[in-house]
């Protein structure tokens, strides 16, 4: 969560969930439900797959950046 600027924005699509507004929030949603899985970045365009199915893609990743925080992440779910 530190890496998170303090005005970021967490937006998933695919899944009824967020989005989040601020670092304090980000936080919260991540310690009342945590991520069950480790991903793995496949490709330089975001596209990632879960450690359990590395093969198998899952999604996109699309962060932006600002002064080295990170200000917009908004993760895809394709399947």
């Amino acid at each position: 969560v530190a890496a998170f600027a303090e005005d970021a924005e967490l937006v998933f699509e695919g899944i009824p969930v967020g989005p989040f507004a601020g670092r304090e929030s980000i936080g919260e949603a991540y310690a009342k439900q945590p991520p069950d899985d480790e991903i793995v970045l496949l490709d330089d365009d975001g596209t990632y797959a879960w450690a359990k199915e590395p093969e198998t893609p899952a999604g996109r990743m699309l962060l932006t950046e600002r002064d080295g925080e990170i200000a917009h992440l908004r993760i895809r779910y394709d399947r």
